[in-house]
């Protein structure tokens, strides 16, 4: 998860879970209407050698290593704004409650 988005689901780890042992997927990545959220993910520890070996190919882009694993997408709409990047003031001024 990335640290610019401190208002996380509570339940996102037990959405990501149950969703990746459903559907016995590699991987699970957070989904909000049409965006997918591919840092906020959940994976099995059995991708290991398959993310060593896309690294060592001299790949970096995140997307393109998990393009080829069985991946569900996990739909957070109900919950959209907890995805939101706060890099500033201002930025997390839009959550303040006055």
């Amino acid at each position: 998860m990335p640290c610019d988005s401190p208002f996380l689901p509570d339940d996102l780890i037990f959405r990501l879970f149950s969703a990746l042992t459903a559907t016995d997927a590699d991987f699970a990545v957070a989904r909000t209407y049409e965006q997918s959220h591919p840092v906020f993910c959940l994976c099995r520890n059995t991708v290991l050698p398959h993310l060593t070996d896309y690294l060592a190919s001299g790949e970096r882009k995140f997307a393109g290593w998990y393009a080829s694993l069985k991946t569900v997408e996990v739909a957070f709409d109900d919950e959209a704004d907890a995805f939101e990047n706060i890099n500033t003031r201002a930025e997390l001024g839009k959550f303040e409650t006055p």
